[in-house]
């Protein structure tokens, strides 16, 4: 699957998390990216200072490892 790196496809990535109940936060700090669940919220965290290319990589990542 191949898909464009663009703003248009971050929104949808974050609309389709945001459908399946997944709270993404994008925050600064000395990491990459990836998921927890906290008290039955599922949270997603991506690194604020990525580009658009590796926030969406990253996203596409974690949903792929998403059961």
């Amino acid at each position: 699957m191949s898909l464009k790196s663009n703003k248009t496809t971050l929104s949808k990535l974050e609309q389709l998390l945001s459908e399946a109940n997944y709270v993404l936060r994008y925050e600064k700090g000395n990491f990459h990216a990836g998921y927890c669940i906290l008290k039955d919220t599922k949270v997603i965290i991506v690194n604020k200072y990525f580009s658009v290319e590796g926030k969406v990589s990253s996203l596409i990542d974690i949903i792929q490892s998403l059961q």
